[in-house]
């Protein structure tokens, strides 16, 4: 298939393009920056200059395609920003140009669509893993889940007007693995462990997904499951002890062994936060990622393996190729 990718450079994008070229699909990806794309792909891709708050300038080169993928999503900036959605950049990215995209597809002809959602639209019920028919978080943890869950409801509406036009959605879990060039939220805090700068263990556990199932299950949805249907990608929820002791393990770097109480912990968080709206950097530490792990979130994805037939890597072999792939491009300590 000949097909047009946005999210091309993220760790889920890499990744999956990587699949696309293996597969002998041809890929057009949309980018920011053709000097980049050049720089990861060579002349492997086709690159298309563009941003999603403009989808009408780049809209034409949709024409010919056999189908679109839509990964792409206001998201590592919104969190480096502190959580404030500047210029109202949520929405417009993340719903108005989701649904611009979409439509602009439609009218060049492309008819087949996979749009990445996210599984933190959904409601977490403790005891209970969420699956594709749990109801919308209200509230969701952020700003950013809010528009993903806006972004759902607008695109359902849209739908209804374009009988022809079949769009499948993947809700991912918390991603993790190899070419996670930004990083991602996760992937700093594994960097931030390599370097021994991660001196306590969180309590609770977090659903974590290896990015290379998620590429796998929106290539077989470009092809499976029915037109509107929803799939949770959301791999395993995993202890943090465990997600420590197999960094450990693998990275040969000692695991934090203090436990702080959650009410000392979140104490700790809200200071870190402060300190980063002067720093201007991330903080290691968030109250919200202290009470997502306490939760324990877990995910029912077995529609997407008896559907889309996918399967989930062994945490530390996804563990062991992140590690490796930050070593060998230099972001982590050797």
């Amino acid at each position: 298939m000949n097909i047009f990718i946005t999210g091309g450079t993220g760790l889920l994008g890499r990744n999956l393009v990587d699949m696309l070229l293996q597969q002998d699909h041809r890929v057009t990806a949309l980018v920011r920056s053709p000097e980049k794309g050049r720089a990861i792909w060579g002349d492997a891709v086709s690159l298309v200059e563009g941003d999603m708050l403009l989808v009408e300038a780049f809209a034409d080169a949709l024409s010919g395609h056999d189908a679109l993928i839509h990964a792409a999503a206001y998201f590592t900036e919104f969190h480096r920003n502190g959580d404030v959605d500047v210029d109202g950049r949520l929405k417009r990215v993340n719903v108005e140009g989701t649904v611009s995209l979409l439509e602009a597809a439609y009218e060049r002809g492309v008819k087949n669509a996979v749009y990445v959602s996210s599984s933190g639209v959904l409601k977490i019920k403790k005891g209970t893993p969420a699956d594709e028919r749990s109801p919308y978080a209200d509230p969701p943890d952020n700003a950013y889940f809010q528009s993903k869950i806006d972004a759902e409801k607008t695109v359902y509406r849209m739908l209804e007007s374009r009988p022809d036009f079949r769009v499948v959605f993947i809700l991912p879990g918390l991603m993790m693995g190899p070419s996670d060039a930004a990083p991602t939220h996760l992937g700093r805090y594994v960097l931030n462990y390599l370097d021994q700068k991660i001196p306590l263990i969180l309590p609770g556990g977090m659903p974590i997904v290896d990015a290379r199932d998620v590429a796998e299950a929106i290539i077989s949805a470009l092809e499976r499951g029915e037109r509107g249907q929803r799939f949770v990608v959301g791999g395993r929820t995993t202890k943090t002890t465990t997600f420590f002791s197999t960094l450990e393990h693998v990275s040969g770097v000692p695991a934090p062994t203090r436990k702080p109480s959650p009410g000392l912990l979140k104490a700790l968080a809200r200071t870190l936060e402060t300190m980063s709206k002067i720093t201007g950097n991330p903080p290691v530490l968030r109250v919200r990622d202290i009470r997502r792990v306490e939760r324990m979130a877990s995910y029912n994805s077995s529609d997407a393996e008896t559907v889309l037939g996918i399967g989930f890597r062994p945490l530390e072999e996804t563990i062991a190729d992140t590690v490796g792939w930050f070593r060998a491009s230099g972001m982590g300590a050797s």
